[in-house]
């Protein structure tokens, strides 16, 4: 069984999901600045970008849905941690492909999607954090503030648009930031 260090699950030479989530360091670090992008703009224009950071946060989840599906259908060691990374990868892909196929729905709509998903996703990020044994894993944190930030937005889903956009922007900021870090954890794991 792997041994985990960093939030990130290790092995010398990095075998099995390790090695393949090393593979895609570069994706976490890219999803990482598009949510911390998203966020911004969301938190400095409010009134102004719904369409724009819905089509942000759409095609963020749609990279973030093939990552997961990528490295779900290339690891060959982790069974669980597989199909896990798959659920989130089609979640993702779900969510991405509702909201930019249709970003000018009501603020309603994209409010329940964004909210299911992070909802959906936070659970099985804080899932997989829990087998892999380590309260330093970025995706303790990361399912947590997901989970946090869905259960407000669809508790309240006829907010403002000032609400909901610094809700979302907070949930992006702080996730972009665990994506970045993780992908330059995976870096320095690599290179090890």
């Amino acid at each position: 069984m792997n041994t985990h260090g960093e939030g990130i699950a290790t092995t010398k030479g990095l075998g099995g999901l390790t090695d393949q989530l090393s593979r895609f360091w570069w994706l976490f670090i890219l999803t990482g600045i598009i949510a911390l992008a998203a966020g911004i703009v969301a938190i400095s224009y409010p009134g102004k970008t719904l369409l724009v950071l819905a089509l942000i946060f759409g095609i963020y989840l749609l990279l973030w849905g093939v990552l997961h599906i990528v490295i779900a259908l290339s690891a060959r060691d982790e069974a669980t941690e597989s199909v896990l990374m798959l659920l989130i990868g089609v979640g993702a892909l779900i969510a991405g492909l509702i909201i930019v196929s249709h970003p000018d729905r009501s603020i309603v709509v994209l409010t329940l999607v964004i909210g299911i998903y992070l909802v959906f996703v936070g659970v099985l990020e804080f899932i997989t954090a829990l087998g892999e044994q380590s309260i330093t894993n970025p995706n303790l944190l990361r399912g947590l503030v997901s989970v946090a930030a869905g259960v407000l937005i669809l508790s309240w889903p006829g907010p403002s648009l000032l609400i909901l956009a610094l809700v979302i922007g907070i949930a992006f900021i702080v996730r972009g930031i665990i994506d970045i870090f993780s992908g330059i954890r995976l870096v320095r794991l690599r290179r090890s």
